[in-house]
């Protein structure tokens, strides 16, 4: 008998994206059937999110054989993830077909310890057993054709420079980040990577125009960004649309490419980009 795991996930593309990875994981060692349900993406102040916004299936594709469904079946239990780790456990031997929702945590098994895991992590992580396992499975996430072809073009031009590329995520605008955000420690990191890696650039990956202009006026040349965003004008890159999601993608995944990469405290987007990566440790330049 085929036993059915039903996740319903909403929010950001890392608070939809980690959950997922880490229960298809764990259906994929157990021999679960995974059936997801994908709200719509709502961006910082997504007030537009509507029947033409766009769920995380119009931005990826997954190498595993899953179900995207619009509805849960009666026969299921419903667990309420919340905070409860307890929640996020899969064993080997369940019978129960069970919807997952509300999830805060990623999915592992006993020998997990799953609730050492936050996906909004605030210090340092380093590589063991289960985190490589997860990285495995984020890797079978690609982006669609459109976001694919224009990262794979601005990989080619990377490759012409022969340089080493530190990938930056700096999250200032919503929630806690507001509060994370420390200008002066921002520039003391940026400027002792540089003196210590001279042949190093930094490609920068913010939600703030005002910051990356900064960097831009300060660093000059030593700063690479996405120059051709997807939309109307430059601003949406940044927008809270549908072309600041196609962006957002696209940075998680070039974030990724990069030889080494920090990202920002407490954000989903930095542990994401940071498991599609073959980066060992995961650091913050505002390590909490």
């Amino acid at each position: 008998m085929t036993i059915n795991k039903y996740l319903y996930v909403k929010s950001g593309i890392g608070n939809q994206l980690i959950p997922f990875i880490s229960l298809l994981r764990m259906c994929d060692k157990y021999d679960y059937k995974l059936n997801v349900i994908f709200e719509k993406i709502v961006a910082y102040n997504f007030s537009k999110v509507n029947s033409n916004s766009f769920s995380i299936s119009d931005l990826i594709k997954v190498n595993y054989d899953y179900n995207i469904i619009n509805s849960i079946p009666n026969n299921c239990i419903n667990y309420n993830c919340g905070w409860n780790t307890e929640k996020n456990t899969i064993q080997s031997n369940e019978k129960d077909n069970i919807l997952y929702y509300n999830v805060c945590h990623l999915f592992g098994g006993i020998d997990d310890n799953v609730k050492l895991y936050c996906p909004y992590p605030c210090n340092n992580l380093k590589n063991n057993i289960f985190l490589s396992d997860l990285k495995k499975y984020a890797n079978l996430i690609t982006p669609v054709k459109e976001i694919k072809d224009k990262l794979d073009n601005y990989i080619k031009y990377i490759n012409t420079l022969d340089l080493k590329i530190l990938g930056l995520h700096i999250r200032t605008l919503d929630g806690g980040f507001i509060t994370m955000y420390n200008e002066s420690s921002l520039l003391n990191y940026i400027d002792n990577f540089l003196d210590k890696n001279k042949n190093w650039k930094i490609y920068v990956s913010t939600d703030n125009k005002i910051i990356e202009d900064k960097l831009i006026s300060k660093y000059k040349d030593n700063i690479l960004k996405m120059d051709d965003p997807f939309g109307n004008n430059y601003n949406d890159k940044f927008s809270d649309n549908n072309y600041g999601l196609m962006n957002s993608m696209y940075e998680i995944f070039m974030l990724s490419k990069c030889d080494n990469f920090v990202g920002s405290a407490g954000s989903s987007f930095s542990l994401l980009a940071w498991l599609l990566s073959n980066n060992d440790s995961l650091e913050f330049w505002n390590e909490q």
